[in-house]
């Protein structure tokens, strides 16, 4: 966290160090429920707690948390955050995660988060428990790791595949879904990455 004070402004930076940094704020562009995630390396992510999924991601330094920074000690901000680095796809539309095999969106429930790391997304998706952590492998390019409880129902993956390279440890992606096999569905990952 660096602050500086010129010519009376108030800026203050969030910066990431050797440990991923976990913040819940208001992001200029992203959900009004959004918590971004700063990884080591310059990676960083905005994941969405009202639909639970990564929205967005983004490369170079973390937030501008300025607008949050009060006038007076009596101020405590609740402005929006805004993204340091330059933004990038993911390819997220709607619930991307689904359980079984109705049609309609599915039905979620943010559970918290952990700040291990990397930090840990906790969340139901149509009442089976989700494990969620997001790694950089390099570049603009995000690993999903899930950990399912055994729902004994089709799991599938779904994202606009528009621009990006995608894979699995569970199967291939076919127009930007991929049906997760019944031997994998308890634990599997998914590489995301722009072309």
């Amino acid at each position: 966290f660096t602050k500086s004070d010129m010519a009376g402004d108030r800026m203050a930076h969030l910066h990431v160090g050797d440990k991923s940094l976990v913040v819940r704020s208001f992001v200029d562009g992203g959900p009004a429920r959004s918590i971004s995630v700063g990884l080591p390396g310059g990676v960083n992510y905005l994941f969405n707690a009202e639909k639970c999924y990564v929205e967005f991601g983004w490369t170079g330094m973390f937030l501008d948390n300025t607008p949050n920074v009060g006038k007076n000690e009596n101020d405590r901000g609740g402005a929006w955050n805004k993204i340091l680095g330059a933004r990038f796809n993911v390819g997220a539309e709607g619930f991307p995660l689904r359980i079984g095999n109705s049609p309609a969106a599915p039905t979620v429930r943010f559970r918290g988060y952990r700040r291990a790391e990397p930090p840990q997304f906790l969340y139901e998706v149509d009442g089976v428990a989700v494990r969620q952590s997001i790694v950089a492998v390099s570049g603009q390019t995000l690993k999903y790791d899930f950990e399912i409880g055994a729902p004994g129902q089709p799991i599938q993956f779904r994202v606009n595949p528009a621009g990006l390279a995608l894979s699995s440890t569970a199967g291939e992606f076919n127009g930007g879904i991929l049906t997760v096999p019944t031997h994998a569905q308890g634990r599997f990952s998914v590489t995301i990455s722009q072309r």
